[in-house]
């Protein structure tokens, strides 16, 4: 009788005992589930659009998300081509650089903690360069999607080399006031500065051909004097030719073209054609004078 009663009694301690053990591999399992360190990585770079020989700096920012901390999280940059490696500054840890490739140890991060390396470069051709980064550690990363970023930049051609004082120069417009026409264009490059006072010949808009005679300002800044709008190079084209002019010449040229009928030049009558064409040339050369005055 005894032994039925004891009986009776180890079959729910036995019951009980799974369903502890059990709970216990669940939680196990949860807890191998969450384990791990998400790192997260963002970029960008300063400025966006840069000038030949100007600086370029990429920031980029790793973040551990966890649910653990991190150990031996590296930081691996690949340098577009087209630029010159001028320096790399992480907040935690060190950088190196060897062809074209910037590796930064930032060590371990717990989680929640965040790391920032500053990588600045020289572009040395115009176009669009991208950069690509990417960071690992030691342990799994459970979201591997934000572990890789690309940064696009757009290069521009350097600004032309003027001294100060009195300057002319033909560039693109490249950004305008917004409103009207007064204050600070950007022009191939240089701050050009319109006033009231400044005489301006045609229609402006941003990607239009200009030519703009001023005064450059020891801060880099143009005072514009007078901006003529000359509209692209093909359109230059036609109108040249509209004016029995050769395309590809312009208000500098100095190899003005003779005008006239075709046979105009033929040499029945040595002196009359030497008369005319020097009476051509003349005039043309006087128009291209009064064009320049405009």
């Amino acid at each position: 009788m005894i032994k039925k009663f004891m009986l009776v009694l180890g079959i729910p301690a036995l019951l009980l005992g799974l369903f502890v053990a059990g709970t216990a591999m669940a939680s196990s399992d949860s807890q191998d589930t969450l384990s791990g360190a998400d790192l997260a990585l963002v970029a960008n770079d300063s400025p966006h659009s840069v000038i030949v020989g100007g600086e370029l700096a990429y920031t980029l920012k790793v973040t551990n998300n966890g649910p653990s901390a991190a150990t031996g999280v590296t930081l691996t940059d690949t340098l577009p081509t087209g630029v010159t490696f001028s320096s790399a500054t992480p907040s935690h840890g060190s950088c190196s650089q060897a062809s074209g490739t910037v590796t930064c140890n930032l060590g371990d991060m717990a989680k929640d903690a965040a790391v920032t390396t500053a990588i600045v470069v020289v572009p040395t051709a115009p176009g669009a360069i991208v950069n690509k980064a990417s960071v690992a550690a030691t342990e799994a990363d459970p979201d591997a999607a934000n572990n890789a970023v690309t940064v696009k930049t757009i290069v521009r051609p350097a600004q032309p080399e003027v001294q100060q004082g009195e300057i002319e120069f033909t560039g693109t417009v490249q950004s305008l006031p917004q409103g009207g026409t007064t204050g600070t264009w950007q022009i191939q490059g240089l701050s050009v500065k319109v006033s009231d006072s400044t005489r301006i010949k045609g229609t402006p808009e941003v990607g239009s051909l200009v030519e703009v005679e001023g005064v450059l300002a020891p801060d880099g800044v143009v005072q514009a004097k007078k901006i003529k709008m000359e509209g692209s190079k093909d359109k230059q084209d036609e109108d040249r030719l509209d004016k029995g002019e050769r395309p590809g010449l312009g208000l500098g040229d100095h190899n003005h073209q003779h005008k006239g009928p075709p046979g105009q030049m033929k040499k029945d009558d040595a002196g009359q054609s030497n008369g005319k064409a020097h009476k051509e040339h003349g005039k043309g050369h006087d128009k291209l004078q009064e064009e320049e005055d405009d």
